[in-house]
């Protein structure tokens, strides 16, 4: 497995529902090698397990394993995936 540490903070003046994370791999020519969605049952742990709003300014620290993507894999981006309506 691959691990992938990151550190999200809610910015907005409110607590809110945590995002759904999507992390891509993309080879040299930044054409998709991997991906996948993570939702928020997925990336809280500890004592966050459970958690349904996300507080005010404070950093939350995310660790996922994941399969490696490959050689190929060169670039990587996590991102908050835009919330669907």
């Amino acid at each position: 497995p691959l691990p992938v540490d990151a550190i999200i903070t809610n910015m907005a003046p409110f607590a809110q529902p945590y995002p759904e994370l999507v992390l891509q791999f993309t080879d040299i020519d930044g054409k998709p090698v991997a991906g996948r969605r993570f939702g928020a049952k997925e990336y809280l742990a500890g004592e966050l397990t459970g958690s349904r709003l996300m507080p005010i300014g404070q950093p939350i620290h995310i660790g996922l394993e994941v399969r490696d993507p490959g050689p190929k894999a060169v670039n990587y981006l996590l991102a908050v995936s835009p919330a669907l309506d």
